[in-house]
């Protein structure tokens, strides 16, 4: 992947962890976050492209609400987004956005195998 991070976002510690360890493994660059706010100040640390795999429900901002901060940038399509959630909300996914785009939606629970994939195919 050329200069292509993970910013992975999740409240979960369990998840998170697990995940992030899991990318790592597989050759990705890693940034974790455990809520909107430090995702928005670790998207801003990130020189290149993103990988953006993002929880919606989390305290404080939601994904939805990040990725709407996010394409208020300049630099909105630098960031291609993976929503990983289990709460079904199918109108965050088809909301319109001016820079920033879903690529894909993995929802919870879901296997390691089912997240590589969504990865891959966006890293490629």
């Amino acid at each position: 992947m050329d200069r292509t991070t993970i910013l992975f976002v999740d409240d979960d510690d369990f998840i998170r962890g697990a995940y992030v360890d899991l990318l790592r493994d597989e050759g990705f660059a890693v940034v974790e976050a455990t809520d909107g706010l430090e995702a928005l100040q670790a998207a801003s640390a990130i020189c290149g492209d993103v990988l953006l795999v993002i929880d919606e429900v989390m305290p404080g901002l939601r994904g939805s609400e990040v990725l709407n901060r996010l394409d208020g940038r300049a630099d909105a399509a630098r960031f291609r987004v993976v929503i990983i959630s289990g709460a079904g909300t199918a109108e965050v996914h088809t909301l319109p956005r001016r820079g920033i785009r879903i690529h894909a939606v993995v929802e919870k629970p879901f296997t390691a195998s089912e997240l590589l994939e969504a990865l891959h195919r966006l890293a490629a």
